[in-house]
C-alpha cells in the first residue's frame, strides 16, 4: 500500500515540522550526532552539489562555508522527514530520487530503509 500526503500531516502541521526540525538542529549543534560534517562528508557533498547551488545562489556559490551550511540545513530536512516517517508509518520504505549523496542524512536521526533511484546529474 502506498500513501501520499504532506509531511506536515505527520506532525500536526507546519508548526510541528518546524519544531521537529528545530529539535534536530539543536541536537546536531550539540554534537549528539557526532561531527556531522566529517562523518557524512559535507564538504564532498557541497562540492558535488555546487552546480545546483550556483543556480540557486550565484552570488554565494564560491563560499565553501556557505555551501556546507546549506548542505547541513538541507540534510536536517531529510533527517526530519525520516524521523517523521519512522514515528508515523508502520514498516516504512523510502524511495528517493534526489542526489544519492544526501542519503546519509536520512539515517541521521532514525533508521528506516531508503532505496535510491539511479539518476545522472552530470
Amino acid at each position: 500500500m502506498a500513501v501520499a500526503g504532506l509531511f506536515t500531516d505527520l506532525c500536526g502541521g507546519e508548526a510541528g515540522w518546524h519544531a521537529t526540525y528545530a529539535d534536530l538542529k539543536r541536537q546536531q549543534e550539540a554534537g549528539e550526532f557526532g561531527n556531522v560534517s566529517e562523518r557524512l562528508g559535507v564538504t564532498q557533498i557541497a562540492d558535488a552539489r555546487r552546480p545546483l547551488y550556483q543556480r540557486w545562489y550565484p552570488e554565494k556559490s564560491t563560499q565553501l562555508g556557505f555551501l556546507e551550511s546549506l548542505v547541513v540545513a538541507q540534510g536536517l530536512e531529510y533527517a526530519t522527514m525520516d524521523l517523521l516517517i519512522e514515528r508515523s508509518v508502520r514498516n516504512p520504505l523510502v524511495l528517493a530520487a534526489d542526489h544519492h549523496q544526501m542519503a546519509p542524512f536520512y539515517t541521521l536521526a532514525a533508521d528506516i530503509p531508503v532505496i535510491y533511484l539511479d539518476r545522472n546529474y552530470e
